[in-house]
């Protein structure tokens, strides 16, 4: 099965961002870093460069993808409900513009993947009360529930997911491949087309 992975997984770097420990996503052709501290902090930098990093946002979690192209980048970010939201940044050859809320639902809305085109997001988002794999169109601005479709009201035994329930992706396994989104949860491979670009 060939994958092409868009989003890293974030993975724990040496050194202190802030004084805190930093993850790092690097961007598709390894040109830039993403850096989120332990607190939240997002900063972006040229990748391998000491240079002081450009501050981004706060309160951002290490869930973050950015476009193929590297024309922006998309991460989710706390809101004070203790939930997550999903927000995009425009770069402009590396410098961040003002960031932008993309979706604002209630619950949580997280582990953004850009489709190979740049014109789709995949995500996460708890917003029917069960997890699922959503898909945004970009130009758009509609989205659509791959997943988990239909069983927010469906009988289940206390403290189990209802029955067909397809578990959400990690972070690390996400990804937009030729045949669709496949990931692995629970250790089982799964998949959702998201139709054609």
């Amino acid at each position: 099965m060939l994958l092409l992975l868009i989003a890293c997984s974030p993975a724990p770097v040496g050194g202190p961002m802030d004084g805190l420990p930093a993850r790092r996503t690097l961007s598709p052709s390894g040109s830039y870093e993403a850096m989120v501290a332990e607190g939240g902090a997002l900063r972006l930098r040229p990748a391998g460069q000491e240079a002081l990093a450009i501050p981004v946002d706060e309160g951002v979690s290490p869930d973050l993808a950015f476009a193929p192209d590297e024309a922006f980048l998309v991460y989710a970010r706390r809101t004070p409900h203790n939930e997550a939201d999903l927000w995009r940044v425009e770069l402009d050859g590396g410098v961040p513009g003002e960031a932008r809320p993309l979706i604002q639902w209630t619950g949580t809305e997280d582990r953004p993947v850009v489709s190979p085109d740049g014109a789709r997001v995949a995500f996460v988002s708890g917003r029917t009360g069960l997890a699922a794999v959503w898909v945004l169109d970009l130009a758009s601005g509609d989205a659509r529930q791959l997943t988990n479709v239909g069983l927010e009201g469906s009988p289940r035994a206390p403290g189990a997911p209802p029955e067909g329930f397809v578990p959400p992706p990690d972070t690390a396994t996400f990804a937009w491949g030729e045949r669709g989104l496949r990931w692995v949860a629970q250790q089982a491979a799964w998949s959702a087309d998201p139709g054609p670009e």
